[in-house]
Formats: C-alpha cells, sequence, structure tokens
C-alpha cells in the first residue's frame, strides 16, 4: 500500500542527509578556506587549526593531524606553519586523510621526527627527503 511506499522515500531521504553531512565534514572544494576561516570544522578538535594549537600548548613536539580528511592542498597549509613552528616535532600522525603526496622538503625540517603514521591515505610515492641516512 501507500503507506509502505511513503516509509520506504523517508529512508532514502534520511539517507541522503548523511551523505550530505559527510560532503560538509570533508569538502573537496577547499578554496574559500582562507576566507572562510574555519567554516569547515569548528568545535574541539574538529579543524586542523585547533589541532595545531593543541600542539602549540603541548610543547610543539607532538601533532596529531589523523581523522581530518585533509587533502594535499589543505596540508600544504598546515606543512608551512610546523616547518616554520615546530622543528623539535617528534610524532606526526596523518593516519585516516586523503593525501597523494608529501610534500618535498617537509622532513629536512623535522630533524627530530621519530614517529610519523601515514596508515589510510593515497599516497603512491614517498618524498627522497623521508630517508634520512645521517
Amino acid at each position: 500500500g501507500g503507506m509502505v511506499g511513503e516509509s520506504k522515500e523517508g529512508g532514502d531521504a534520511s539517507r541522503g542527509t548523511v551523505d550530505l553531512e559527510l560532503e560538509l565534514l570533508f569538502p573537496t572544494d577547499i578554496r574559500n578556506l582562507d576566507r572562510e576561516g574555519q567554516a569547515y570544522g569548528v568545535g574541539g578538535g574538529s579543524s586542523w587549526q585547533s589541532r595545531v594549537e593543541k600542539c602549540r600548548l603541548g610543547g610543539g613536539d607532538r601533532l596529531d593531524l589523523s581523522r581530518l580528511g585533509l587533502t594535499d592542498s589543505e596540508f600544504a597549509m598546515v606543512t608551512d606553519i610546523i616547518t616554520s613552528e615546530f622543528s623539535e616535532l617528534n610524532t606526526l600522525n596523518l593516519r585516516l586523510n586523503r593525501l597523494t603526496e608529501l610534500p618535498t622538503g617537509l622532513f629536512s625540517a623535522l630533524p627530530q621526527l621519530e614517529v610519523l603514521v601515514l596508515s589510510h591515505n593515497y599516497l603512491t610515492a614517498l618524498p627522497s627527503d623521508l630517508s634520512r641516512t645521517s
């Protein structure tokens, strides 16, 4: 009957809402990120800005950027901050993001780095400065 059809459509609609929320959490287009500030991640630990701030407060040796869905262009912004402010960084967690490459020069700028977590990304190669023989 008509009742069954209606409830089924309701289910589809709610599923669509979930997809929309995921899109908002992990925007594919971040050209407006600078202008909009933290439009794509306000609240406790949901933006890379707040994670960077937490690292600053914690002494600057551990940075957890896991589960943020960061794209290459977003991570490029973070990299500028990391290389200029966190030369003492010991642990960098990039698990569960959407990185396809890592910026060259990042690891030569982090001589103290010992722990690097890169699982669950889309990396196909690693930068040449990752292997330090000294």
